[in-house]
């Protein structure tokens, strides 16, 4: 995707090693264009994502396909844990709707995300292909949120069996710009205005859910935006879109 350092080289070696391996080169067009790049050449049954600052355990694959393979489940997810300054960390109140071996429909698990009871990330995932009709919206935050969402809405019936298993490592990074964590809340109250908007026409239930998480992140940013000058200075004709809303 465009890395201007060693790493188109070492995948091209890879490659070589292993037939199995595609390398892909393309311009550099973000996360989304990447995964979407890479949907349209895979050919598995199945389909995983890894963020590039990340790491898995080396059997989540194998793993996960264990339960799949036991349920039939169009989804399986695992728990995750951070990683932090070279140290693994856990907190109680991540993935607290997991439960062992738990099989539900993909409506009542986004409903569940939204609620944030579980986490609606791609990477710690495994998807069977065929229901990934879907695209990530490329340019956009918080487009795991968008792509979960219009997923489930293509297949609300399509099921996800969950693990309490850790198997997916998450890269933390401290010390992170208040500028960009307010672009981050930012991204995601766009992502919930838009998601809010499209359920109104199918989904009563979910509609109400995001509503109050939508109130919420925009508390969460106003929060992060009052809280300092040179934000209000620099992103101030943002509040245009925010109002207009």
């Amino acid at each position: 995707d465009g890395s201007p350092d060693k790493c188109p080289q070492m995948c091209d070696d890879y490659a070589k090693q292993d037939n199995r391996i595609i390398v892909i080169h393309k311009k550099n067009g973000g996360q989304s264009d990447a995964r979407n790049a890479g949907l349209e050449q895979a050919t598995g049954d199945f389909v995983c994502f890894v963020d590039s600052d990340d790491f898995i355990d080396v059997t989540m694959c194998e793993q996960l396909l264990r339960y799949q393979k036991e349920s039939d489940a169009d989804i399986v997810g695992c728990m995750f844990s951070w990683y932090v300054d070279g140290e693994t960390q856990t907190f109680p109140w991540l993935n607290k709707g997991y439960k062992e071996n738990y099989t539900l429909s993909l409506h009542d698990f986004f409903m569940d995300a939204v609620r944030k009871q579980v986490d609606w990330s791609t990477c710690n995932k495994i998807f069977k292909r065929k229901i990934l009709t879907e695209t990530f919206m490329k340019g956009r935050i918080y487009e795991d949120l968008l792509f979960l969402y219009y997923t489930t809405k293509a297949h609300p019936k399509a099921t996800i069996v969950l693990t309490t298993q850790r198997l997916y490592n998450y890269r933390k990074r401290i010390g992170s710009s208040c500028d960009n964590r307010y672009r981050l809340r930012m991204a995601e109250l766009h992502s919930f205005h838009d998601v809010t908007i499209d359920a109104a026409s199918w989904s009563d239930s979910l509609k109400f859910s995001l509503e109050k998480q939508y109130v919420y992140a925009l508390y969460q940013m106003l929060i992060t935006f009052l809280d300092d000058k040179t934000l209000r200075k620099e992103h101030g004709d943002d509040w245009y879109w925010v109002r207009r809303a």
